[in-house]
């Protein structure tokens, strides 16, 4: 995948996993129930520019995940199965 050659909707919804969520504030969580309280939480912000046409100024969504979400989901699949 070429990020940079993707329009911004089309990076949003890569960076979503193709769930597109509709933020007012522009800040999305982007997390699993399994990242509460977590103490190896680090944040990773990927600023995504979502302008439209009758923006006046440009707009960004700022997409908040974990950097060990990887690490976090591969013991979570290996705790459901045992």
């Amino acid at each position: 995948t070429n990020f940079s050659r993707m329009c911004c909707i089309c990076r949003l919804i890569f960076i979503l996993g193709g769930d597109v969520m509709n933020e007012d504030n522009g800040f999305t969580l982007n997390l699993e129930p399994y990242c509460a309280y977590c103490g190896n939480f680090s944040a990773d912000v990927e600023s995504v520019e979502v302008t439209s046409c009758r923006d006046k100024f440009p707009k960004y969504l700022q997409v908040i995940t974990c950097k060990n979400a990887c690490m976090c989901r591969m013991i979570f699949e290996r705790m459901k199965k045992q």
